[in-house]
């Protein structure tokens, strides 16, 4: 794993527990997934404070921008599911607005009440290098971490996410 990819993914996770220590609200952003050529894989990371500061990069800057006016306007962390999925570049006009590459799309899960604790653990297993699984269910937003996951790094199903905290990308 390279010192810039974990640095990412310490820098969110600190910086995410600070905010909320802070009494923020914050948008923790996982990379679901990516169609064609993405400078961020599945299971990276971004943070998105209720003002619209930001911390990380899930599309390099493409979205972003849409996501923090969202997060910022105070909609997102009202009553409703605690994760949700947004896709961007699923049409023609969706490529151009976002200014994706040609031809692609991504999809990302925006947690509205990240545990505190649990990203205490996740922030000390990047830190130590080791594996400590995060599984998201999308139903009711619940996240659980793990010691055992999926065969691969990053898993996605129709009931939510798992990733491993020392994987190269993210999560």
């Amino acid at each position: 794993m390279s010192a810039a990819v974990r640095g990412n993914d310490e820098t969110v996770l600190a910086q995410t527990l600070d905010w909320l220590r802070q009494g923020r609200r914050v948008a923790l952003l996982t990379v679901l997934g990516t169609y064609g050529a993405s400078p961020r894989p599945p299971g990276a990371l971004a943070a998105i404070r209720d003002d619209g500061v930001i911390c990380g990069s899930v599309s390099g800057g493409c979205v972003e921008d849409d996501l923090r006016r969202e997060i910022a306007e105070g909609g997102v962390f009202g009553p409703g599911p605690a994760t949700w999925v947004r896709s961007f570049g699923a049409s023609v006009e969706e490529r151009q607005r976002y200014r994706l590459p040609c031809g692609n799309s991504l999809r990302v899960a925006v947690e509205t009440a990240p545990d505190p604790a649990q990203l205490e653990a996740l922030l000390a297993a990047v830190r130590q290098r080791r594996c400590l699984w995060r599984r998201v269910d999308y139903q009711d937003g619940a996240a659980y971490l793990l010691n055992e996951g999926p065969a691969d790094a990053f898993a996605e199903d129709e009931t939510g996410f798992s990733c491993c905290t020392a994987r190269a990308g993210g999560c």
